[in-house]
């Protein structure tokens, strides 16, 4: 937790389909069960002016993946971020815990995953001064990295509605799971939660629940 402030900032990290959206509601019913109060928040908002931006791009209004610059399309999904700036800060200045389905940890992954191995890091470091310097939004305590295989999360998508360009690309999602890979082991605030067992089924999403609150503390 940062020093200046009250609350504590939590983000659900994965590739496409790795259960996110299902542990955001399963910590923030824990938690507040256990009298703490929390916030929960998804991004992209695609229902805000960049979040319509953003949906444009990942339905491939904007190109395909390869055609629109990693660069350009930071900025987009940094902007809806950094339009809720200060309610996140209010939020957190009150004392609430703010669990995030998808920050900063997203563009840096998906956006890499689009980069040869050798230029990532040069994106990594731009992406860190543009979210965190340049628009200074809120650095997390915590990163929880749900690590599912795009073979095993690619089938629930099936039952998402309207599945874009990205989620659609299995190489794609392939090379995401890399670079998280590589941020969970770079950052000491990332905690990688194994979201399968050694026969290489998916975990019951308590079980994943569980795994988190024991990171958590």
């Amino acid at each position: 937790m940062s020093p200046h402030l009250k609350g504590q900032l939590i983000v659900l990290e994965g590739i496409d389909g790795a259960g996110k959206s299902t542990q955001v509601q399963l910590l923030s019913a824990y938690l507040s069960r256990k009298g703490i109060t929390t916030e929960q928040i998804k991004f992209p908002r695609y229902e805000t002016f960049f979040g319509q931006l953003v949906l444009q791009f990942l339905n491939g209004e904007l190109g395909s993946i390869d055609e629109v610059s990693p660069y350009l399309a930071s900025i987009v999904f940094a902007l809806d971020r950094s339009a809720i700036k200060q309610k996140l800060y209010d939020l957190l200045n009150e004392g609430t815990t703010l669990i995030l389905d998808r920050y900063i940890g997203s563009n840096m992954a998906h956006q890499a995953a689009k980069l040869p191995p050798e230029k990532r890091q040069q994106y990594l470091d731009w992406v860190h001064r543009l979210e965190y310097i340049e628009l200074g939004l809120p650095k997390e305590d915590i990163v929880m990295y749900l690590d599912t295989p795009p073979l095993l999360s690619k089938p629930r998508l099936k039952w998402k509605e309207g599945v874009d360009i990205h989620e659609e690309n299995i190489e794609y999602q392939k090379e995401t799971h890399i670079v998280y890979e590589e941020l969970a082991a770079k950052y000491p605030h990332w905690e990688k939660i194994t979201c399968i067992d050694t026969d290489y089924n998916l975990l019951p999403p308590d079980k994943i629940r569980q795994e988190i609150v024991k990171k958590l503390g």
